[in-house]
């Protein structure tokens, strides 16, 4: 990839993040910046693994969106 467009993507991408509710940005830290699975953030937030898989997806939708 040219890295010209790599940075504009990553422009992109940090844009599109900062868009999202805190919990958003709070449950795509835990994810890929703490290495937590969906179990550990549910057990943690007190909520299912199916409601932090399907936040998820609703998250990786609207980046791919905005991306």
């Amino acid at each position: 990839m040219h890295p010209f467009r790599h940075t504009e993507k990553l422009d992109r991408l940090r844009a599109a993040l900062s868009n999202l509710s805190e919990l958003q940005q709070n449950t795509v830290f835990k994810k890929f910046y703490q290495n937590m699975t969906n179990v550990d953030i549910a057990a943690e937030e007190g909520v299912t693994e199916t409601a932090v898989r399907n936040r998820l997806k609703k998250i990786f939708t609207r980046l791919a969106k905005e991306i």
